[in-house]
């Protein structure tokens, strides 16, 4: 449940940078947590896949979901109006 805390915070007007490095420090301890799970021999409960395995697993995964954002660019905002143009007399006023 604390992992909902970042979003549910964000949602009612917690600062994006604030939120972000909240999600970041409660989410890190759980992605450790999986890893040595997955990656530790099972004499000490793991699942036994081995550190190189799991580290390229997790590589491949990761390149392939930025691909995927990157094919797919969800994350492009489209331009709600044009700006209007500048005109000439908007520049700043220097004393004479």
């Amino acid at each position: 449940m604390v992992i909902l805390v970042p979003a549910v915070a964000w949602r009612l007007g917690l600062n994006p940078i604030a939120a972000f490095w909240f999600a970041y420090v409660v989410t890190r301890p759980l992605g450790a947590s999986f890893a040595d799970y997955v990656s530790k021999p099972h004499s000490i409960s793991g699942a036994n896949f081995g550190d190189g395995p799991t580290s390229a697993v997790s590589a491949a995964a990761l390149v392939l979901l930025v691909a995927y954002i990157a094919i797919r660019r969800t994350d492009i905002q489209t331009p709600t109006a044009t700006p209007e143009p500048a005109s000439e007399n908007t520049g700043p006023i220097l004393a004479r």
